[in-house]
């Protein structure tokens, strides 16, 4: 069995910590927003990297105005501790152990930053849909190589949902990290403002 202080990293605002046993006060939105900018998705297979920091953000946008939308930006917020591992890779058995810590620091940062811990449908609707966008722009091969079964549930977006994306680019990762800040700021509450102006001064 792996001890528990054996499994850690070290973060962009300089801290140390220990995947194994994390708590509220080692959740960190400026190393959130940092690292998830610099995490490529699709294992950066991509003609031009996409951030899962622009991701979230485009998630969020489309729950806007609703109570979901924070939960939104930071549904893939544990990837900034442990990357971005590929979707089919993830979801096969010899990842059960890595699947099942992901999913203790996702309800952790959540529960952290006020969120209903459990996912809602309408956030994994609009993640649905930003997959399907960003793989039909960006890399239709991957939905190419999908069983015929799977190709199904990833079609083609239609206009109608195109037009709810807006208008999208790949960000550079700066862009990503300031727009991930800017719309954490925009949707927390006042009383996070003292906790974000200390966390900024930390990115360096």
């Amino acid at each position: 069995m792996v001890a528990k202080d054996e499994v850690y990293i070290s973060t962009h605002s300089g801290r140390k910590l220990y995947l194994l046993d994390l708590d509220p006060d080692d959740i960190n939105i400026a190393d959130i927003a940092h690292h998830l900018a610099l995490t490529n998705r699709f294992g950066g297979a991509t003609p031009i990297p996409i951030s899962v920091a622009q991701h979230c953000v485009f998630v969020s946008r489309l729950c806007d105005g609703t109570k979901d939308d924070l939960q939104a930006l930071l549904h893939d917020a544990s990837e900034a501790y442990l990357g971005d591992v590929p979707k089919w890779l993830k979801e096969s058995s010899p990842f059960d152990e890595y699947r099942k810590l992901e999913n203790k620091i996702q309800r952790l940062i959540f529960i952290t930053f006020g969120c209903d811990p459990e996912v809602a449908d309408r956030v994994v609707d609009a993640d649905r849909l930003m997959v399907r966008y960003e793989a039909w722009r960006m890399l239709p091969s991957v939905l190419r190589h999908l069983p015929p079964a799977k190709q199904a549930a990833y079609p083609k977006p239609s206009d109608d949902e195109i037009k709810q994306i807006g208008y999208w680019y790949p960000w550079d990762w700066q862009t990503a990290k300031n727009a991930f800040i800017a719309r954490f700021a925009a949707l927390t509450d006042p009383g996070w403002c003292g906790p974000l102006t200390k966390q900024m001064e930390m990115w360096g």
